[in-house]
């Protein structure tokens, strides 16, 4: 914990764990010790001459330790530099129009406040989880597959959030257009107020221009401006849209009308792109960052 003293009996099992083999992360996981302190009193018992072979019991650990002070037991500075901060985090992660992750929150006011030498993300972390500002929604493993070169780029369109229109001067909500390559994941990105025929096509030829080049296929969803009538075997798409692919010599594999899962590798850079355009908003308000828009 952040504010909790090291005592020679926490000391005494990070150097017994150490000396067992155990990793840092495992002696982390442990015992909830931080890594800079772990690595701190392993350099330490390194200095006293002990090192994994030398064996010794408990007693005799502290012993040598026992003349080392305890970590104080007040609040340390890095968590006053986090609570002075607190409001301002709070308020980015329940934004209404474009919440930020904790990560990306750190990013932000590290930045902002020029704090990121001082304080770790592991800390910042810590610092949010005890003060319930944000919680960890858990990790799932999943299976990479992979691809042939050139065979294959996946596009799909995210919400991400709100921006004024320049050209109208109105709120307007604001998609994000993924094309990521199913080999390298190289991604394109593109930023536009509407998803009608026109960008719809008008995104993918950007895309072609920024890999130079195309697939054999590509992989859609289902949206009205590609694919008029969804089928499995024979879908209907978009006159222009089918002129387009004629056009560069690519052939269009949409997916099963409600099955997200037939374009896994896009649809998850929506929620990276999504993130990262939040970050862009609460830096830049206005939202004029360069190419952010297509002209």
């Amino acid at each position: 914990m952040a504010n909790k003293g090291k005592t020679v009996m926490d000391i005494t099992e990070i150097i017994r764990r150490w000396q067992s083999g155990k990793s840092i992360r495992a002696i982390k996981r442990e015992t909830g010790c931080d890594r800079e302190t772990i690595g701190k009193y392993i350099s330490l018992s390194l200095s006293c001459g002990l090192n994994r072979e030398i064996k010794l019991t408990g007693e005799e650990i502290k012993t040598i330790f026992s003349n080392e002070p305890a970590v104080s037991t007040s609040r340390s500075e890095k968590t006053d530099i986090l609570l002075k901060h607190a409001d301002e985090f709070k308020k980015l992660v329940t934004d209404k129009d474009n919440p930020l992750k904790a990560k990306s929150t750190f990013e932000v006011l590290s930045e902002r406040h020029e704090f990121s030498s001082s304080v770790s993300y592991t800390t910042f972390k810590r610092f949010a989880k005890t003060h319930g500002i944000a919680k960890d929604s858990g990790k799932r493993s999943a299976c990479r597959i992979e691809i042939p070169p050139a065979s294959r780029i996946q596009t799909d369109y995210g919400k991400v959030g709100f921006l004024i229109d320049p050209a109208t001067n109105k709120r307007r909500t604001v998609f994000a257009f993924t094309g990521t390559s199913g080999h390298s994941r190289h991604k394109f990105v593109g930023y536009v107020f509407s998803q009608n025929q026109q960008s719809f096509t008008e995104s993918h030829v950007k895309m072609f221009s920024f890999f130079g080049g195309t697939t054999e296929t590509l992989r859609i969803g289902n949206l009205k401006s590609g694919i008029i009538k969804p089928g499995l075997y024979n879908p209907r798409l978009n006159r222009t849209f089918r002129e387009m692919s004629e056009y560069y010599g690519v052939f269009i594999d949409s997916c099963r009308v409600a099955a997200p899962t037939d374009k896994p590798i896009a649809g998850r850079d929506v929620q990276t792109v999504r993130e990262e355009f939040r970050k862009m908003i609460v830096k830049n308000p206005t939202g004029k960052q360069q190419g952010l828009f297509y002209p």
